[in-house]
């Protein structure tokens, strides 16, 4: 896929996400799984602090943090793009964004 139509494609997925907001449902919960009903199509996304060089997120203690409670691997740089990365949840995608970092 080009850039263009990548870019475009994310710019349409953040369009009908829903935001979860962290404060009110923590990713670290025991319950954070469970409380999320999603179903085919749906689209997460949740903010985490990150300011500066995107590919620079590995060494981001709220990254850092935010991947441990989701219980998700490490990234690699190239795995991102402009500070967004992109998780399955069951039938969802779940997308992470560093704010105000990302382009997006």
């Amino acid at each position: 896929m080009e850039q263009s139509s990548y870019e475009a494609h994310i710019f349409s997925l953040l369009k009908k996400s829903h935001y979860i907001d962290v404060l009110s449902i923590n990713p670290c919960d025991d319950n954070f799984y469970q409380r999320l009903s999603v179903k085919d199509g749906d689209v997460l996304t949740i903010l985490f602090e990150m300011h500066g060089d995107t590919y620079k997120f590995s060494k981001n203690a709220h990254w850092q943090a935010l991947t441990d409670c989701l219980g998700s691997f490490g990234f690699e740089a190239r795995e991102g793009h402009h500070g967004l990365y992109r998780l399955r949840y069951g039938p969802a995608q779940l997308l992470l964004m560093g704010y105000p970092a990302s382009k997006y």
